[in-house]
């Protein structure tokens, strides 16, 4: 009787973990409004302490790649959640935070980003992006507001997007501060 009573309790537990798995992940494939406000975002603190002196008014303490994830259907704060891994779901955010220690209002960063989709690039003609001659590598060089203490950027998977490796290497000012590397792939049935 006790271990038939041990065996319900673990198949119980078992199924609330697997609605609460596959709550995250819906939550995850379903996308998020565009949230790209650095306010907006709930963050956790700086989980990769660097010490990059980038000019004598402006240090880099810290850096995250991730995704973000909307737990209030539509309406609530998205959370950013740090990761190598990026659902291929077309919609799925993701990208890079840096934290910047500086009393500028403004800082310059480039990021050099090659996809396993160079065919399938889909940006604004803004002018501060640049496509290599294979197509391979984006760069993209942007002046962007610090907002506490932040700088960052995201990209959305696309329709027609390729699973495999990815990576970002990101720049504040000309100095090198992080390299990213990702893989962007579908979720295992």
């Amino acid at each position: 009787m006790q271990a038939r009573l041990r065996d319900h309790a673990f198949r119980a537990g078992c199924a609330v973990w697997v609605v609460l798995a596959v709550a995250f992940w819906v939550q995850v494939f379903r996308g998020g409004d565009d949230l790209l406000d650095p306010a907006a975002l709930e963050v956790p603190e700086n989980p990769l302490n660097l010490d990059v002196e980038v000019a004598d008014d402006l240090r880099v303490s810290g850096a995250a790649f991730g995704v973000r994830v909307d737990f209030g259907g539509g309406g609530g704060v998205p959370l950013f959640l740090e990761t190598k891994h990026v659902p291929l779901a077309p919609g799925q955010d993701f990208g890079w935070i840096v934290w910047v220690d500086t009393d500028r209002q403004q800082v310059r960063w480039r990021e050099v980003f090659t996809s396993a989709s160079p065919d399938n690039w889909q940006v604004a003609d803004d002018g501060s992006y640049a496509l290599s001659e294979d197509g391979a590598t984006m760069t993209r060089e942007v002046t962007a507001d610090v907002v506490e203490g932040r700088i960052q950027h995201f990209w959305s998977v696309a329709e027609g997007d390729l699973p495999g490796p990815h990576r970002i290497q990101l720049f504040v000012e000309d100095v090198p501060v992080a390299d990213f590397a990702f893989e962007v792939s579908e979720l295992e049935p």
